[in-house]
């Protein structure tokens, strides 16, 4: 699958909450993982679909896959680098070894980023 970004906008990743080291027996050794922060992620909650292999790129987000019979979701967050009215470029998914099976998502819709109060 193949995501467009609108332009002038940027990927903004996520990065999870890390669990704290059980503090139940102080004296046991903790694993090293234990003090390591969560790497940040691109999904976000709500997400039904779970890539093997995500790309970011500058202009799009690029998921690699295994498509279900049923809809799926992949939820993300961008943010607006200027302000401005945008169009919104479809979702492009087709499979990588068959080139009959493809989809297409519906014509984008405009989105306006209006200055924030005080800027």
């Amino acid at each position: 699958m193949s995501d467009l970004l609108p332009g002038g906008f940027e990927l903004v990743l996520d990065t999870p909450a890390s669990t704290p080291p059980a503090q139940d027996d102080p004296d046991r050794e903790q694993p090293a993982s234990a003090d390591v922060p969560a790497a940040p992620t691109l999904a976000r909650p709500g997400s039904s679909f779970v890539p093997e292999h995500a790309e970011m790129r500058e202009d799009r987000v690029v998921l690699y896959g295994t498509i279900q019979p049923q809809m799926q979701e992949f939820r993300y967050r961008i943010r607006a680098g200027s302000i401005g009215e945008f169009e919104i470029p479809p979702v492009h998914a087709e499979s990588m070894y068959r080139q009959d099976v493809l989809a297409r998502g519906s014509p984008g819709e405009r989105m306006i980023v209006a200055p924030v109060d005080g800027e």
